[in-house]
């Protein structure tokens, strides 16, 4: 259950990363574009082929995180599914211990 919780807080810690630099990132790729445009003097298709790099960046980062984390997610699940089998199985052997007893008979 402790590895559960780990891999959780752990998700948990890099989806609030990438809230962060979803706020973030808009404000400083304007920043940068008009920088780039006005400051530097760089032409709009430069700018633009720049920002599709960037974009295409992001993207690709992003997908194999989303994977990474999926496949986690998977992990998780199953070792939770353990985890209630093992409960379902305790449950059930303290079932017919009590079925078994005279406590559990009705006379």
């Amino acid at each position: 259950m402790i590895i559960v919780q780990s891999k959780l807080e752990k998700i948990t810690s890099q989806i609030t990363a990438w809230l962060k630099f979803a706020i973030v990132s808009p404000v400083l790729f304007l920043i940068g574009s008009i920088s780039l445009y006005t400051i530097f003097h760089t032409e709009i298709p430069i700018v633009f082929y720049f920002s599709w790099a960037l974009f295409i960046s992001v993207s690709m980062g992003w997908w194999f995180w989303l994977i990474k984390t999926i496949i986690d997610m998977i992990e998780i699940f199953n070792e939770i599914l353990k985890i209630v089998k093992e409960i379902k199985n305790e449950v059930n052997e303290v079932y017919v211990e009590l079925h078994n007893t005279d406590i559990g008979r009705k006379t």
